[in-house]
């Protein structure tokens, strides 16, 4: 049991958290709009979503730290995906620039794929690795308000337009004339597999989280087993 004092500092902490992580989320969103750089916008989702990790954390609940822990394993396989299907388009022109990779994408199907299966799955559509993680995040942020489980909808929705943007450009825009577009075999290959995990996760999410979230998350909370662990290593340490 805390004592009154301690409970208050604790509060405090969870409240700065959440909302640290609340206007990271927003800016981050906010900012994937400006940009020309497609590194720097996948940057900007990076700071969004560790902003949602921050806020699932400040709840300092188990269905939180389900949700946060489900969130990170899954944005760290689908942001891989997107930097190396961004890296192949990038590789083929020279330039990091959207309005350069325009009309790459009739010419790449693999990376177009990739692109698109990585976007998809960042902004929460079913039945991709990510919606379910959002699912937990969302359930979990509309416990203690609605409007945390609002900044979730808002940003991923003002981030799914800075996707669409970029893959507009991809997809429909006019490619340069005289430009060679081979797509890496090796990369290739590791943004198909990193795609197929991607959509396994997804189809498998709710055994994922049954036989590897829940137990990795009850053992991270229960704080009785780690005092017991180190009193026992301070007893053979005499």
């Amino acid at each position: 049991q805390l004592t009154p004092e301690l409970a208050h500092v604790v509060s405090m902490l969870s409240t700065i958290v959440i909302v640290l992580g609340a206007v990271s989320a927003l800016f981050g969103a906010l900012m994937m709009n400006v940009q020309r750089d497609v590194k720097k916008l996948i940057a900007y989702s990076t700071i969004m979503h560790m902003g949602y990790l921050f806020m699932a954390v400040g709840l300092g609940t188990e269905l939180g730290l389900q949700a946060a822990l489900f969130h990170l394993v899954n944005h760290a396989i689908a942001k891989a995906l997107l930097f190396l299907a961004a890296g192949i388009f990038i590789h083929a022109v020279g330039s990091r620039n959207i309005e350069d990779l325009s009309g790459l994408g009739r010419r790449m199907p693999i990376a177009t794929f990739s692109l698109a299966i990585a976007t998809l799955s960042l902004v929460g559509i079913p039945p991709l690795n990510i919606f379910f993680s959002k699912l937990l995040l969302f359930n979990a942020f509309l416990d203690r308000s609605l409007v945390l489980a609002l900044v979730l909808v808002i940003s991923s929705a003002t981030a799914l337009i800075a996707y669409m943007r970029v893959f507009y450009v991809i997809w429909l825009g006019k490619p340069k004339e005289g430009l060679e577009t081979k797509e890496p075999l090796s990369m290739s290959l590791v943004c198909l597999l990193l795609a197929l995990t991607v959509i396994v996760i997804g189809l498998t999410a709710p055994v994922v989280i049954d036989k590897l979230i829940e137990p990795a998350t009850a053992q991270a909370i229960d704080y009785q087993k780690y005092i017991g662990v180190i009193l026992e290593l301070a007893k053979n340490l005499r």
